[in-house]
């Protein structure tokens, strides 16, 4: 149910007196309309008063259909990122819904839209607004008793089609004092400057092919090759057949044709071919590679390491080949942390089972072994739960249904209709075969079903359970898994506007409904041979208020001797429930770290949790907001810790800092592969570089007002991963290029420890390796994820015009700049060429994968 505010109520009333009510529209004047008519914003400003951003919505009726004066009976619905305040501009109300949602009205006092008309409405609110990716696609128009339409020129993935170029400064800067964001013209110059900070690689192609990625921790150079062709032989011991499995599919690949497997019970050691065994070596996920006129021979130290080896050893070969010659070489190898992952969220766009199995697939050639799957949160469930299908048949669909009884409320550029990227769900079937498939790379899946917080879709999905057992007068059964407070008047707004997200944990049904789910996840893991070790119970961003105005909290809050005090106790007690359940089904439980916190200094005590292991992901780091050591207060605490920072390792921000890159950018304005690979785990508060507004930042603790924890138990230190929150990203290519190549940039630093790291990096051995590691990326791990089916994003060059010149670099040594006058002749750019107008340029790898295009206009 939709409730007007009492300042739009006041408005409407006051405009009734004077005006008449329009006449209805019909439904097929409504598909007309929005056939042909058009709806754009544009940003005005970011620099109001009291930091609100302007933006102008310009509808134009390019249609024959008049929109009549007065308060007809459509309205527009949007979705948009930031929260709108209740208000009216030139008769048209507009009003925040939930969530991103918003929609606008007209009222008796809207002048009316007849064709070839074009009207401007201005609308503000808190915070700026810098990028494209704020403006979500699919504004439709509707009306009661009839079907959405979609306004044609937003049914796009490309929010430049609806959202008008930001082009001064006050448009794309968030605040006069923002000091790194650039417009589309001086983003190829801050390119071009910040390429030129990379020092010249020393790798040729043919020397950046021999380069294995991730770094090994001991490579030796021998004199020679060996040449290998199709018929080369692979042995192996009885014991290894699934990864000498592996190997055999990764030669067929690169030769087109099946390869011979012999398995025997004793090696030969003088006979060319590769050799697969144990090492004897207790270093966990270790191995050696040996290639030399013998052949080659991968020893593991475990099941692990002998294929992390064949990983190595597939990583020195080309896409496709019919004979290749390797570099003779010894390698020696293990990985820096135990806890090297990939976070995809699957809940806010949903990513299908092809995509996260290439995912997968990716991550076992630069050796990262864990997938945590973000499988819940306000805007979707994506796993099917045996008993329970109201979490996928109506929260794993998006839709404009008000009452969300037969889907959750349309969110994120999802449109009215259900056949959406905001739809769609892994049936059990598809989640054991993810996790099979996982598992035969050594990767541990971690589900994460969210909660207390970010958990509308769980709630609302057992809200329409509750509607249909009570229906049925079975109100026994229509409580059981009941997750809200009916009579709960509790006011919040959450991070993401919602006003209806966090579920109710002083119902003992939260309980009951967490076993359930757990007991069906545990059991999927069963079926597919991985064994449920942890389960991630979320924990994050739970809106202050929740809970305050709910009567069976306060009862709760009221008994005696049972921990709970106040609603500042609840987090925790909901947390210890859920960690019970964990502990008798012996499972550790993970966790995002402020869910395990009274405040940024004050984690919960750790002996109250029964679990063995409680792992903390210690997300939020943005530098002067004073939560950068929220990692080490967990892990002096007893917890063990992921490194999770967003300031390096959040891949739905953007490449640069620009409107029209995707991504949100709340922690850093941009994180590039150059500062992904630059981030020190070991030494993080030495990677801290730039404030928010972009400002360099010389004294940390100064900046955080206070003396930054110190590491006394490094021991709990577990790794680190990155991150895809899936909020702008709507289509499988958006998906690839976010995460490609950034991926790789952290697998080299999960894996391999390098020398210029320290609390004072080596800066210039920093330079150098970056500049080696990007020509490996632009020589062959760019056209490797290429023949994967991937599409990783190549970085467009940087360019300038020095007086009648123009200047172009790239951020990948080994990639080929490329100039065109007309977008369709391209030649190849060396040196400065005369700058003669606009000229379009690219970047282009050796097989032809190209960056997006950028102009230069002066």
């Amino acid at each position: 149910m939709i409730r007007l505010s009492g300042y739009v109520l006041i408005c409407l009333l006051v405009n009734a007196l004077t005006a008449p009510l329009a006449s209805a529209i019909t439904q097929q004047e409504m598909n007309d309309f929005a056939a042909s008519a058009t709806i754009k914003q544009k940003v005005i400003s970011n620099f109001g008063a009291n930091s609100t951003a302007t933006i102008k919505f310009i509808l134009e009726n390019k249609s024959s259909v008049p929109l009549v004066p007065g308060a007809g009976n459509w309205e527009i619905w949007f979705h948009y990122a930031r929260k709108y305040e209740p208000q009216i501009y030139d008769g048209m109300s507009l009003e925040h819904v939930n969530g991103d949602l918003h929609v606008i009205r007209p009222t008796f006092g809207f002048p009316g839209l007849a064709p070839g008309q074009k009207m401007e409405l201005f609308y503000s609110h808190p915070w700026d607004s810098a990028s494209t990716s704020l403006f979500m696609p699919r504004m439709f128009i509707t009306a009661k008793n009839l079907k959405p339409a979609v306004f044609a020129n937003t049914d796009v993935n490309d929010e430049k089609a609806f959202v008008l170029p930001m082009m001064r400064e006050d448009q794309y800067k968030r605040y006069p004092h923002d000091v790194i964001s650039r417009n589309t013209d001086g983003v190829n110059i801050w390119r071009y400057e910040r390429n030129a900070e990379v020092t010249a690689s020393g790798l040729t192609p043919e020397n950046a092919m021999r380069r294995i990625v991730p770094t090994p921790r001991s490579v030796k150079y021998e004199d020679g090759t060996v040449t290998f062709g199709r018929n080369i032989p692979v042995t192996f011991p009885a014991s290894l057949e699934k990864q000498a499995e592996m190997l055999r599919k990764g030669l067929a690949k690169v030769f087109g044709e099946a390869i011979t497997l012999r398995k025997v019970d004793t090696l030969p050691r003088n006979e060319p071919g590769i050799r697969l065994e144990r090492s004897g070596k207790n270093e966990a996920e270790g191995y050696t590679l040996v290639i030399s006129n013998e052949g080659v021979a991968i020893a593991g130290n475990d099941e692990a390491g002998i294929f992390y080896g064949i990983m190595s050893l597939l990583n020195l070969l080309p896409a496709k080949a019919g004979s290749l010659q390797l570099p003779q070489m010894q390698v020696e190898d293990a990985p820096r942390y135990a806890w090297r992952g990939m976070m995809v969220d699957v809940a806010r766009n949903f990513r299908t089972k092809e995509e996260i199995l290439k995912t997968l697939d990716a991550m076992a050639v630069y050796k990262l072994n864990r997938l945590h799957l973000h499988l819940t949160d306000d805007e979707g469930w994506r796993l099917e739960i045996k008993g329970l299908p109201e979490l996928t048949e109506v929260a794993g669909k998006r839709c404009f249904d008000l009452d969300e009884e037969d889907c959750l409320l349309t969110q994120l550029g999802a449109g009215p209709y259900g056949d959406n990227t905001g739809s769609g769900y892994y049936t059990t079937e598809d989640y054991i075969e993810i996790v099979r498939y996982a598992n035969e790379r050594f990767i541990t899946v971690l589900p994460e079903y969210d909660g207390p917080g970010h958990a509308r879709a769980a709630i609302k999905a057992m809200e329409a359970r509750y509607k249909k057992y009570a229906a049925q007068g079975n109100l026994e059964e229509a409580n059981k898994y009941r997750l809200a407070d009916p009579d709960d008047k509790s006011e919040y707004n959450s991070a993401q506007n919602y006003n209806d997200n966090a579920i109710n944990v002083c119902r003992p049904s939260a309980y009951r409904f967490m076993a359930k789910v757990i007991d069906e996840v545990k059991y999927m893991h069963e079926m597919a041979g991985q064994p449920l070790k942890i389960f991630h119970a979320g924990g994050d961003e739970v809106a202050g208020g929740a809970w305050e105005g709910s009567p069976i909290c306060k009862q709760l809050i009221d008994t005696p001797n049972n921990g709970v005090d106040s609603v500042k106790d609840l987090k925790k007690y909901y947390l210890k429930n859920v960690a019970h359940i964990a502990w008798t089904r012996n499972l550790d439980i993970a966790n995002w770290a402020d869910g395990m916190m009274y405040d940024n200094m004050t984690p919960f005590e750790r002996s109250e949790f029964p679990v063995e292991n409680m792992y903390a992901h210690a997300w939020n780091n943005v530098w002067e907001w004073g939560a950068a050591d929220k990692a080490y207060f967990m892990a002096n605490a007893g917890y063990k810790v992921v490194i999770d920072h967003a300031t390096h390792t959040y891949f739905d921000h953007p490449y640069e800092p620009t409107p029209t890159e995707r991504g949100y950018y709340w922690a850093p304005r941009y994180t590039d592969t150059r500062k992904t690979f630059g981030y020190m785990p070991d030494n993080f508060y030495a990677s801290a570089d730039y404030t928010r507004p972009g400002e360099p930042i010389e004294d940390l603790e100064a900046l955080m007002g206070r003396p930054f924890e110190k590491l006394h138990k490094p021991e709990n230190i577990m790794g680190m991963q990155g991150h895809l929150w899936g909020e702008t990203v709507r289509t499988g290519e958006q998906y690839s290029k976010l995460v490609f190549p950034r991926m790789v940039a952290l697998a080299e630093r999960v894996w391999h420890r390098s020398d210029w790291e320290g609390d004072a990096p080596d800066l210039d051995g920093k330079k150098a390796e970056w500049a080696d590691f990007a020509s490996v990326l632009a020589v062959k791990e760019l056209p490797r994820l290429n023949a994967m089916g991937l599409k990783p994003r190549v970085p467009a060059p940087g360019a300038v015009v020095k007086g009648s010149k123009l200047h172009a670099n790239v951020a990948f040594p080994n990639l080929t700049i490329q100039y065109s006058k007309d977008k369709k002749t391209w030649r190849t750019y060396q040196d400065p060429i005369e700058f003669t107008g606009l000229t379009y340029m690219r970047s282009v790898t050796g097989n032809g994968i190209a960056s997006k295009v950028i102009a230069i206009k002066k």
